[in-house]
């Protein structure tokens, strides 16, 4: 569906740009950047924006016990700070689904010494699925180390 639009307006060819010539990456990336950001700012409604309504982990958590989970975190420590480092991502044969490995480090403040930092990392696999409203994250798992 291409609108019928005047080739010198900004938000056509940025229409235009985004469909037909920006990867399923870059947007995997983007949808991964609004999930970071969204944590740390504890933006919760933007955190369930990322998630499909069927999202699970290995924990066993579901999407609403997941967005509890990141409440009760930033409740805990307020000021947070994500750094994604070691992105790959693999786009299925059917452009449907989609996994990416990363590592997070976590800066957090605790709210009774904000000065006192705690630094976490963590390797994430990260599962996600093409919906109508583009890629959305449905499961993720803290992959095992296996060293050859």
């Amino acid at each position: 569906e291409i609108r019928n639009c005047d080739w010198s307006s900004d938000v056509c060819s940025s229409d235009l740009w985004q469909r037909y010539f920006v990867s399923e990456e870059t947007r995997i990336k983007r949808v991964i950047a609004r999930g970071e950001q969204a944590v740390e700012e504890g933006n919760l409604l933007k955190l369930e924006g990322v998630l499909t309504a069927d999202y699970s982990d290995q924990y066993g958590l579901d999407k609403s016990s997941a967005l509890g989970a990141v409440r009760q975190f930033r409740t805990q420590y307020p000021s947070v700070f994500i750094h994604i480092s070691d992105l790959a991502i693999t786009v299925g044969d059917d452009r449907q689904t989609a996994q990416a490995t990363l590592i997070a480090r976590v800066l957090a403040g605790p709210a009774e010494d904000p000065a006192a930092t705690e630094i976490r990392n963590e390797r994430l696999r990260v599962h996600l699925r093409q919906t109508d409203q583009g890629w959305k994250v449905f499961r993720v798992e803290t992959p095992e180390l296996k060293f050859d």
